[in-house]
């Protein structure tokens, strides 16, 4: 009974795996750079940086222009990147908002609260991608060792766990959560006829647009 149960769940097994295996990566590197720690870098500033701009700046009118995150558009400097990291990573950028505040730092949106918080968002962001594409290969009828093997190669040969873990400020990631529910709500849509399940493929199809 409990051999049946194992293999009927040996999928899910894998995944909580992966999340024990990428927690104590993202934590032992915290632990190591300490307040030095830093994931927003790069594009993902760009990407992210619609968020302090707005909830602490109150403003978007004062990005300066720096050929780089900002272009120079009648004479004001517009983000170049899309917002649909920043809206996804929002919640996450409260989390960071309220630790700051509780730790005394600087409330500047780039200081160590919110640079954890922005890394357990990729954390969520990656295992909740891998529960969709879970569900998605389970609509087509996958073995669970398949499906397990499957999900450990998308993890293991994949960039995902760079972009999950030390580049979440990407949009890596967030798309591969918004890309694969879109694709597990529309599937069900087809085998269920279910006109929820269709609205759900809409909204992550928007994200994805975002």
């Amino acid at each position: 009974m409990i051999n049946r149960i194992y293999f009927k769940s040996i999928s899910l097994l894998t995944i909580v795996f992966i999340a024990m295996v990428a927690g104590i990566l993202e934590f032992s590197v915290l632990l190591k750079e300490k307040g030095n720690y830093k994931v927003i870098t790069s594009d993902g500033i760009g990407y992210y940086s619609y968020l302090p701009n707005t909830f602490i700046d109150y403003s978007l009118n004062k990005q300066t222009p720096d050929n780089r995150f900002y272009n120079k558009v009648n004479d004001k400097g517009v983000n170049k990147y899309y917002s649909g990291t920043a809206v996804s990573v929002s919640p996450f950028f409260v989390l960071g908002s309220a630790m700051a505040k509780l730790r005394g730092e600087e409330n500047d949106g780039f200081s160590l609260s919110y640079q954890v918080a922005i890394s357990f968002a990729g954390w969520c962001y990656l295992l909740g991608g891998l529960l969709l594409f879970r569900g998605l290969l389970k609509l087509f009828d996958f073995s669970e060792a398949i499906i397990s093997i499957t999900i450990l190669l998308l993890f293991l040969g994949t960039n995902s766990l760079v972009y999950s873990l030390w580049q979440p400020s990407m949009s890596h990631v967030y798309s591969f959560f918004w890309i694969s529910g879109f694709l597990y709500f529309i599937k069900n849509f087809s085998v269920n006829n279910s006109n929820p399940k269709l609205c759900w493929a809409g909204f992550f199809l928007g994200m994805v647009s975002l």
